[in-house]
Protein backbone atom coordinates (compact mmCIF):
# COMPACT_ATOMS: atom_id res chain seq x y z
CA UNK A 1 0.00 0.00 0.00
CA UNK A 2 3.00 2.63 0.34
CA UNK A 3 4.22 1.91 -2.34
CA UNK A 4 1.12 2.67 -4.32
CA UNK A 5 0.63 5.67 -2.81
CA UNK A 6 4.04 6.67 -3.18
CA UNK A 7 3.70 5.99 -6.90
CA UNK A 8 0.25 7.58 -6.80
CA UNK A 9 2.02 11.02 -5.34
CA UNK A 10 4.97 10.97 -8.01
CA UNK A 11 2.28 10.42 -10.64
CA UNK A 12 0.52 13.15 -9.27
CA UNK A 13 3.28 15.10 -8.65
CA UNK A 14 4.59 14.60 -12.67
CA UNK A 15 1.07 15.22 -13.70
CA UNK A 16 0.99 18.62 -12.31
CA UNK A 17 4.30 19.46 -13.98
CA UNK A 18 2.89 18.50 -17.28
CA UNK A 19 -0.01 20.71 -17.26
CA UNK A 20 1.98 23.57 -16.18
CA UNK A 21 4.49 22.76 -19.22
CA UNK A 22 1.35 22.55 -21.37
CA UNK A 23 0.28 25.95 -19.74
CA UNK A 24 3.35 27.54 -20.25
CA UNK A 25 3.74 26.54 -23.88
CA UNK A 26 -0.05 27.48 -24.71
CA UNK A 27 0.00 30.52 -23.32
CA UNK A 28 3.69 31.20 -24.62
CA UNK A 29 2.48 30.08 -28.38
CA UNK A 30 -0.45 32.36 -28.38
CA UNK A 31 0.69 35.31 -26.31
CA UNK A 32 1.26 38.74 -28.94
CA UNK A 33 4.17 38.92 -30.69
CA UNK A 34 5.33 42.19 -32.17
CA UNK A 35 8.00 43.29 -34.40
CA UNK A 36 8.83 46.94 -34.76
CA UNK A 37 11.46 48.24 -37.11
CA UNK A 38 12.24 51.87 -38.05
CA UNK A 39 14.25 53.44 -41.78
CA UNK A 40 13.43 52.96 -45.06
CA UNK A 41 15.90 49.97 -45.45
CA UNK A 42 13.64 47.94 -43.60
CA UNK A 43 10.30 49.34 -44.56
CA UNK A 44 10.58 50.15 -48.40
CA UNK A 45 13.46 49.05 -49.46
CA UNK A 46 13.85 46.05 -52.07
CA UNK A 47 17.19 44.86 -50.10
CA UNK A 48 16.06 42.34 -49.15
CA UNK A 49 19.53 40.08 -49.65
CA UNK A 50 21.20 42.38 -47.16
CA UNK A 51 23.53 40.11 -44.74
CA UNK A 52 23.16 43.87 -42.56
CA UNK A 53 19.37 43.73 -42.79
CA UNK A 54 18.97 40.41 -41.93
CA UNK A 55 20.97 40.58 -38.40
CA UNK A 56 19.73 41.28 -35.08
CA UNK A 57 21.78 44.14 -34.57
CA UNK A 58 19.37 47.50 -34.23
CA UNK A 59 18.80 50.25 -36.12
CA UNK A 60 19.31 53.54 -34.45
CA UNK A 61 21.13 56.01 -36.27
CA UNK A 62 20.01 57.51 -40.26
CA UNK A 63 21.98 59.44 -41.72
CA UNK A 64 20.74 61.91 -44.24
CA UNK A 65 23.65 63.00 -47.13
CA UNK A 66 23.24 66.34 -49.32
CA UNK A 67 20.41 68.78 -48.82
CA UNK A 68 18.26 70.51 -51.76
CA UNK A 69 19.02 73.83 -53.38
CA UNK A 70 17.05 76.75 -53.53
CA UNK A 71 14.03 75.61 -50.96
CA UNK A 72 11.85 76.54 -48.57
CA UNK A 73 10.96 74.09 -47.13
CA UNK A 74 12.63 70.32 -46.82
CA UNK A 75 10.45 67.69 -45.64
CA UNK A 76 11.14 63.76 -45.18
CA UNK A 77 9.11 61.00 -44.40
CA UNK A 78 10.10 58.80 -41.48
CA UNK A 79 8.85 54.86 -41.51
CA UNK A 80 8.03 52.40 -38.83
CA UNK A 81 7.38 48.76 -39.79
CA UNK A 82 5.11 46.70 -37.43
CA UNK A 83 4.71 42.90 -37.69
CA UNK A 84 2.05 40.86 -35.99
CA UNK A 85 4.02 37.23 -35.67
CA UNK A 86 2.21 36.05 -33.36
CA UNK A 87 -1.51 33.90 -33.50
CA UNK A 88 -3.60 36.60 -32.11
CA UNK A 89 -4.54 40.14 -33.38
CA UNK A 90 -3.22 42.98 -31.63
CA UNK A 91 -5.65 46.01 -31.32
CA UNK A 92 -5.31 49.90 -30.72
CA UNK A 93 -2.12 50.30 -31.67
CA UNK A 94 -0.43 53.75 -31.35
CA UNK A 95 2.66 54.86 -32.58
CA UNK A 96 4.05 57.67 -30.37
CA UNK A 97 6.98 59.97 -31.05
CA UNK A 98 8.62 63.22 -29.63
CA UNK A 99 11.37 65.53 -30.26
CA UNK A 100 11.94 68.86 -30.58
CA UNK A 101 8.85 71.46 -32.18
CA UNK A 102 11.18 73.00 -34.37
CA UNK A 103 10.92 69.17 -36.49
CA UNK A 104 7.23 69.34 -36.17
CA UNK A 105 4.53 69.54 -38.97
CA UNK A 106 0.99 70.72 -37.40
CA UNK A 107 -1.79 68.97 -39.34
CA UNK A 108 -2.69 72.40 -40.46
CA UNK A 109 0.04 71.84 -43.17
CA UNK A 110 -1.25 69.28 -44.88
CA UNK A 111 -5.24 71.21 -45.14
CA UNK A 112 -3.99 73.48 -47.89
CA UNK A 113 -3.68 71.97 -51.49
CA UNK A 114 1.08 71.05 -51.71
CA UNK A 115 0.56 69.20 -48.05
CA UNK A 116 -2.26 67.02 -49.86
CA UNK A 117 -0.58 66.31 -52.65
CA UNK A 118 2.26 65.38 -50.50
CA UNK A 119 -0.26 63.05 -49.01
CA UNK A 120 -2.01 61.70 -52.18
CA UNK A 121 1.75 60.57 -54.06
CA UNK A 122 3.44 60.05 -51.05
CA UNK A 123 1.53 58.51 -48.19
CA UNK A 124 -1.33 57.44 -50.44
CA UNK A 125 -3.73 57.19 -47.76
CA UNK A 126 -7.13 58.38 -47.14
CA UNK A 127 -7.32 58.49 -43.04
CA UNK A 128 -3.90 59.05 -42.23
CA UNK A 129 -4.49 62.97 -41.36
CA UNK A 130 -7.24 61.66 -39.54
CA UNK A 131 -5.38 59.43 -37.35
CA UNK A 132 -2.54 61.66 -36.42
CA UNK A 133 -2.44 63.94 -34.05
CA UNK A 134 0.33 66.49 -32.65
CA UNK A 135 0.61 67.91 -29.82
CA UNK A 136 3.42 70.56 -28.65
CA UNK A 137 4.09 70.94 -25.20
CA UNK A 138 6.78 73.58 -25.47
CA UNK A 139 10.70 72.84 -27.04
CA UNK A 140 8.53 69.58 -27.47
CA UNK A 141 5.90 67.90 -29.59
CA UNK A 142 4.66 65.00 -29.60
CA UNK A 143 3.19 62.86 -32.24
CA UNK A 144 0.43 60.51 -32.16
CA UNK A 145 -0.82 58.29 -35.05
CA UNK A 146 -3.05 54.93 -34.36
CA UNK A 147 -3.94 51.89 -36.03
CA UNK A 148 -7.12 50.35 -35.10
CA UNK A 149 -5.66 46.08 -36.01
CA UNK A 150 -2.94 44.20 -36.63
CA UNK A 151 -3.87 40.55 -37.73
CA UNK A 152 -1.54 37.45 -37.50
CA UNK A 153 1.16 37.80 -40.39
CA UNK A 154 0.03 41.37 -41.25
CA UNK A 155 2.85 44.14 -41.61
CA UNK A 156 2.14 47.39 -41.02
CA UNK A 157 3.94 50.57 -42.67
CA UNK A 158 2.99 53.22 -40.45
CA UNK A 159 4.54 56.98 -41.39
CA UNK A 160 5.09 60.55 -40.12
CA UNK A 161 6.88 63.44 -41.89
CA UNK A 162 9.14 65.57 -40.25
CA UNK A 163 10.40 68.79 -41.29
CA UNK A 164 13.94 70.26 -41.37
CA UNK A 165 13.73 73.39 -42.83
CA UNK A 166 15.57 75.20 -40.03
CA UNK A 167 19.07 74.48 -39.71
CA UNK A 168 21.10 73.23 -36.33
CA UNK A 169 22.12 77.04 -35.69
CA UNK A 170 18.49 77.32 -35.06
CA UNK A 171 17.93 74.43 -33.64
CA UNK A 172 20.75 75.02 -31.24
CA UNK A 173 19.05 78.34 -30.56
CA UNK A 174 16.09 76.85 -28.90
CA UNK A 175 17.81 74.30 -27.06
CA UNK A 176 18.35 76.08 -23.27
CA UNK A 177 14.56 75.42 -23.22
CA UNK A 178 14.94 71.37 -23.05
CA UNK A 179 14.33 70.15 -19.30
CA UNK A 180 16.81 67.03 -20.27
CA UNK A 181 19.96 67.78 -19.32
CA UNK A 182 21.41 64.51 -21.03
CA UNK A 183 19.38 65.66 -24.18
CA UNK A 184 20.65 68.85 -23.72
CA UNK A 185 24.44 67.87 -23.82
CA UNK A 186 24.42 65.67 -26.53
CA UNK A 187 22.73 68.20 -28.84
CA UNK A 188 25.27 70.43 -27.47
CA UNK A 189 28.39 67.69 -28.12
CA UNK A 190 27.43 66.79 -31.66
CA UNK A 191 27.04 70.69 -32.79
CA UNK A 192 30.57 70.92 -32.60
CA UNK A 193 30.43 68.62 -35.83
CA UNK A 194 31.54 71.28 -38.69
CA UNK A 195 29.21 70.56 -42.17
CA UNK A 196 26.51 69.31 -40.23
CA UNK A 197 23.19 70.59 -41.24
CA UNK A 198 20.89 68.95 -38.75
CA UNK A 199 20.61 66.73 -36.04
CA UNK A 200 17.61 65.42 -34.19
CA UNK A 201 16.71 62.43 -31.66
CA UNK A 202 13.38 60.44 -31.81
CA UNK A 203 11.85 59.16 -28.54
CA UNK A 204 9.57 56.03 -29.96
CA UNK A 205 7.14 54.92 -28.15
CA UNK A 206 4.16 51.78 -29.40
CA UNK A 207 1.95 50.56 -27.26
CA UNK A 208 -1.29 48.32 -27.46
CA UNK A 209 -4.34 46.57 -25.95
CA UNK A 210 -2.45 43.65 -25.56
CA UNK A 211 1.80 43.95 -25.56
CA UNK A 212 3.44 46.10 -22.89
CA UNK A 213 4.91 49.48 -24.11
CA UNK A 214 7.65 49.32 -26.46
CA UNK A 215 10.57 52.14 -26.54
CA UNK A 216 13.11 53.07 -28.45
CA UNK A 217 15.44 56.18 -29.43
CA UNK A 218 16.64 56.63 -32.91
CA UNK A 219 19.27 59.34 -33.82
CA UNK A 220 18.85 61.34 -37.43
CA UNK A 221 21.49 63.34 -39.11
CA UNK A 222 21.69 65.47 -42.01
CA UNK A 223 25.04 66.33 -43.70
CA UNK A 224 25.52 68.72 -46.10
CA UNK A 225 27.79 66.67 -48.43
CA UNK A 226 27.64 63.65 -50.36
CA UNK A 227 30.83 62.95 -50.56
CA UNK A 228 31.84 59.22 -48.98
CA UNK A 229 35.23 60.26 -47.70
CA UNK A 230 33.79 63.43 -45.91
CA UNK A 231 30.74 61.63 -44.62
CA UNK A 232 33.41 58.60 -43.30
CA UNK A 233 35.36 61.62 -41.50
CA UNK A 234 32.06 63.35 -40.35
CA UNK A 235 30.57 59.95 -38.96
CA UNK A 236 33.54 59.49 -36.78
CA UNK A 237 33.59 62.94 -35.34
CA UNK A 238 29.61 62.49 -34.61
CA UNK A 239 30.53 59.61 -32.54
CA UNK A 240 33.08 61.36 -30.60
CA UNK A 241 29.90 63.13 -29.26
CA UNK A 242 27.90 59.88 -28.16
CA UNK A 243 31.15 58.90 -26.53
CA UNK A 244 30.46 61.42 -24.22
CA UNK A 245 33.04 64.23 -25.95
CA UNK A 246 35.79 61.92 -26.74
CA UNK A 247 36.48 58.14 -27.20
CA UNK A 248 38.27 56.76 -24.42
CA UNK A 249 42.35 56.13 -24.74
CA UNK A 250 43.20 52.47 -25.76
CA UNK A 251 43.98 49.87 -22.64
CA UNK A 252 42.10 48.12 -20.09
CA UNK A 253 38.93 49.29 -18.05
CA UNK A 254 37.10 48.13 -15.46
CA UNK A 255 33.28 47.41 -16.30
CA UNK A 256 30.83 45.00 -14.38
CA UNK A 257 30.29 42.00 -16.61
CA UNK A 258 26.65 42.54 -17.10
CA UNK A 259 27.27 45.71 -18.45
CA UNK A 260 28.45 46.24 -22.55
CA UNK A 261 31.34 48.58 -22.72
CA UNK A 262 30.54 49.33 -26.17
CA UNK A 263 27.85 47.22 -28.73
CA UNK A 264 27.97 47.75 -32.51
CA UNK A 265 24.82 48.84 -34.07
CA UNK A 266 23.22 49.93 -37.58
CA UNK A 267 23.05 53.02 -39.20
CA UNK A 268 21.44 53.70 -42.32
CA UNK A 269 22.50 55.86 -44.66
CA UNK A 270 20.02 57.98 -47.36
CA UNK A 271 21.55 60.07 -50.11
CA UNK A 272 17.90 61.41 -50.62
CA UNK A 273 16.28 62.21 -54.35
CA UNK A 274 13.68 65.22 -54.44
CA UNK A 275 10.38 65.87 -55.15
CA UNK A 276 9.14 69.29 -55.72
CA UNK A 277 5.97 71.20 -54.82
CA UNK A 278 6.83 74.64 -55.51
CA UNK A 279 9.35 75.48 -53.11
CA UNK A 280 8.40 72.72 -50.82
CA UNK A 281 11.26 69.72 -51.05
CA UNK A 282 10.26 66.30 -49.92
CA UNK A 283 12.66 63.18 -49.79
CA UNK A 284 11.59 60.43 -52.22
CA UNK A 285 11.60 57.43 -50.33
CA UNK A 286 11.80 55.28 -53.40
CA UNK A 287 14.31 56.76 -55.26
CA UNK A 288 16.72 57.67 -53.23
CA UNK A 289 19.94 56.07 -52.58
CA UNK A 290 19.58 54.15 -49.34
CA UNK A 291 22.73 51.44 -47.74
CA UNK A 292 23.49 50.14 -44.11
CA UNK A 293 26.80 50.30 -42.19
CA UNK A 294 28.00 49.53 -38.71
CA UNK A 295 28.38 51.99 -36.16
CA UNK A 296 30.13 51.20 -32.52
CA UNK A 297 28.33 53.20 -29.70
CA UNK A 298 29.13 53.20 -25.74
CA UNK A 299 27.09 50.77 -23.67
CA UNK A 300 25.71 53.17 -21.24
CA UNK A 301 22.75 54.98 -22.11
CA UNK A 302 24.41 58.35 -23.60
CA UNK A 303 21.92 60.37 -23.94
CA UNK A 304 22.06 60.98 -20.07
CA UNK A 305 25.77 61.24 -19.84
CA UNK A 306 27.64 64.62 -18.64
CA UNK A 307 28.87 66.85 -21.61
CA UNK A 308 32.53 65.19 -20.88
CA UNK A 309 33.11 61.45 -19.80
CA UNK A 310 36.86 61.14 -19.67
CA UNK A 311 38.91 57.55 -19.47
CA UNK A 312 39.42 58.30 -15.87
CA UNK A 313 35.95 58.94 -14.71
CA UNK A 314 34.83 55.92 -17.20
CA UNK A 315 36.69 53.92 -13.93
CA UNK A 316 34.75 55.15 -11.67
CA UNK A 317 31.49 53.70 -13.03
CA UNK A 318 32.20 50.01 -13.34
CA UNK A 319 34.42 46.56 -12.28
CA UNK A 320 35.55 44.50 -13.98
CA UNK A 321 38.30 44.32 -16.64
CA UNK A 322 37.78 45.32 -20.43
CA UNK A 323 39.50 46.12 -23.21
CA UNK A 324 39.16 48.95 -25.45
CA UNK A 325 40.90 49.99 -28.61
CA UNK A 326 40.51 53.31 -29.79
CA UNK A 327 41.64 52.37 -33.13
CA UNK A 328 39.47 50.03 -34.18
CA UNK A 329 36.49 51.47 -33.00
CA UNK A 330 37.47 54.53 -35.12
CA UNK A 331 37.97 52.09 -38.28
CA UNK A 332 34.41 50.97 -37.91
CA UNK A 333 32.65 54.12 -36.85
CA UNK A 334 31.95 55.61 -40.88
CA UNK A 335 30.63 55.49 -44.20
CA UNK A 336 33.76 53.28 -45.27
CA UNK A 337 31.54 49.89 -43.73
CA UNK A 338 28.87 51.15 -45.71
CA UNK A 339 27.09 48.06 -47.44
CA UNK A 340 26.10 48.90 -50.69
Amino acid sequence: MENLATIAAVAGIIGTLIAILVVFKTKQIFSPKLSFNIGLSRTISSKKGSKLLKSKKQLNTIVYAGIPKDSNKILTYCAYLIENKGKQPITNIRLHIEYLSKFALPNDFFLNEFGQEIIDQGIKSNNWLENREVSLMGPISQISIRHDIIRPGEKVVLFDIMDFTEDLDAVMSNIQSIGDLGLKALYKRIYKTSELNNFCVLDIFLLSSEKNPFRKKVNILWFKSKSRTKINELLRICADGFWSGQYPSTGFYPIMPWVKFLRKELFEIVVPSFQQYKKISIVDPFHSEIGLGDIIYPGWNYYNAPDVLSSKELTKFFLGLTKFDQKRVKQVNGYGTLEE
